[in-house]
C-alpha cells in the first residue's frame, strides 16, 4: 500500500542519511591533514546540514536542534567544560549564536 511505501521511503531516506553523516566526518578528517580552508569548511557545512535535516526526518524541528545546541554550549560553559577554559570557545560560540539573526 502506499502507507507502507512511504515508511519504506522514509526508512531508506533516514538511512541515506545516516551514511552522508558518516562519509562527511570521514572527508572533514581527511581535509583536516591536507585540505584546504574551504575544502575544511565545505565538509563542516555539510555535517551541519545534514544533521538539521536528519533530525527534520526523525520528527525533531529545526528550532529544537538549535534549542538544545544553546542549552549545551551554556551547560558546558558552567560546567567548566576544558574548550571553554582553555580557549573561551564555548562563549564565543554562545556570542555568535545569540547574535545571529533569525
Amino acid at each position: 500500500s502506499k502507507g507502507q511505501m512511504d515508511v519504506a521511503k522514509s526508512i531508506r531516506v533516514i538511512d541515506w542519511l545516516k551514511a552522508e553523516m558518516v562519509g562527511s566526518v570521514a572527508l572533514l578528517l581527511r581535509s583536516m591533514v591536507n585540505g584546504g580552508e574551504h575544502v575544511i569548511a565545505d565538509c563542516l557545512a555539510g555535517i551541519i546540514m545534514t544533521a538539521y535535516i536528519l533530525g527534520k526526518r526523525v520528527g525533531i524541528p529545526y528550532t529544537k536542534v538549535d534549542q538544545r545546541l544553546k542549552e549545551k554550549v551554556a551547560a558546558g560553559i558552567r560546567e567548566g567544560h576544558e574548550i571553554e577554559e582553555w580557549y573561551g570557545d564555548l562563549s564565543s560560540l554562545q556570542r555568535y549564536l545569540e547574535g545571529r539573526k533569525r
